[in-house]
């Protein structure tokens, strides 16, 4: 009972810099069940033994999320929640610290965020601004992605590369243009291959349409070993242009692992072959586990059905299994017929998937 009341006293304490009804709620969910009490006490428990096991054990460290303790409050996460608010507002430091920021990146709990721009303040070493700007970046309420952008245009003396690459990364995550000059402010400050390729990805989130251009020409450097990141953003920012962009270099590569992978990104982004979901309700059950997705079209309607549009709910021929099974010729093959059912259906129908409704 003393360590619920000690809980309380400081969750009131910490309601102090939240608002007078955030702090009403705390209480009251804290006073009306003797189950949640225990469930808080349980939390404040669990967080200072993984306090205590944070230094001394390496896999807790690098593999928090499969830990025992960590998997519970990571259930409990109302619970969670109140004793890393608390936690947070007393400025930890250490062990501490560190377990509060890793909670309240897995939390996404938007509130917490208030008190990431003073921990920040406090940092001293490169280690503890990776952790604070990495949670930040995570986060992202308002309030962290004002301090990321402070960050950014007001940078520590000490503040390296990797710094501003995660603030940049963060804000670029928010998607909101109103910091998109400081992304490319500060990005065009960085000279490895692979920071520039996150910098333009930041950019391009926030608005800039050249930088996806950027960030395609990372395919052409034969020299750097990000090419399915690369692959996976344009994928990602699937539109006409990055069609256009990754349909050019598979045609004109000599690195069949690459083009092998840019057409199998283009045949998942395009859904090409892949029927509507009210024409897949059309078509016959689904085969045995040893059939093939060869199997699977119109000859699997029940007999005598024909499928509203057979050009729609059954794959259009062509479509292999495995890419990389293909000679060169037959990959290009394969694209130009990608390419060309794209024009002819395969846009109409991604802009019907589009204006489909969504289930609940």
């Amino acid at each position: 009972m003393r360590t619920t009341m000690a809980l309380v006293c400081l969750l009131a304490f910490a309601a102090g810099a939240a608002s007078a009804q955030d702090g009403a709620l705390r209480m009251a969910w804290t006073w009306r069940s003797g189950d949640r009490s225990k469930l808080l006490e349980e939390a404040s428990a669990r967080l200072d033994k993984l306090v205590r096991r944070w230094p001394k054990e390496q896999q807790l460290r690098e593999a928090p999320e499969k830990d025992a303790d960590v998997q519970w409050m990571r259930q409990n996460r109302y619970a969670t929640h109140l004793v890393v608010d608390s936690g947070l507002a007393q400025r930890p430091a250490g062990a501490r610290r560190s377990v509060l920021l890793y909670l309240t990146r897995k939390l996404h709990r938007r509130s917490l965020g208030r008190y990431l721009p003073g921990l920040l303040d406090s940092c001293t070493t490169t280690e503890e601004y990776l952790e604070v700007l990495s949670c930040m970046a995570a986060v992202r309420d308002r309030t962290s992605l004002r301090a990321l952008n402070g960050f950014l245009l007001r940078p520590p003396k000490q503040a390296k590369e990797q710094m501003l690459l995660i603030a940049i990364m963060g804000l670029g995550l928010s998607g909101d243009v109103e910091y998109l000059a400081t992304i490319n402010l500060v990005r065009q400050q960085f000279k490895a291959p692979a920071f520039q390729f996150e910098g333009a990805k930041a950019a391009w989130r926030c608005g800039d349409e050249t930088a996806l251009y950027e960030a395609a020409r990372f395919l052409e450097n034969a020299e750097v070993q990000f090419h399915d990141s690369v692959i996976a953003f344009l994928r990602e920012a699937f539109c006409e242009e990055s069609l256009e962009l990754l349909a050019d270099l598979a045609k004109r590569t000599e690195n069949d692992e690459l083009a092998c992978a840019i057409i199998q990104t283009i045949i998942e982004a395009t859904r090409y072959g892949e029927p509507l979901v009210e024409e897949e309700e059309k078509l016959a059950e689904p085969p045995p586990p040893d059939v093939g997705p060869e199997a699977q079209g119109a000859d699997t309607l029940p007999e005598g059905q024909e499928p509203k549009n057979p050009s729609r709910a059954a794959a259009p021929s062509g479509l292999e299994k495995d890419v990389s099974e293909l000679t060169v010729h037959e990959r290009q093959e394969l694209l130009e017929k990608v390419l060309a059912w794209w024009e002819a259906e395969g846009r109409a129908l991604a802009e019907e998937r589009r204006n489909m409704p969504q289930e609940a």
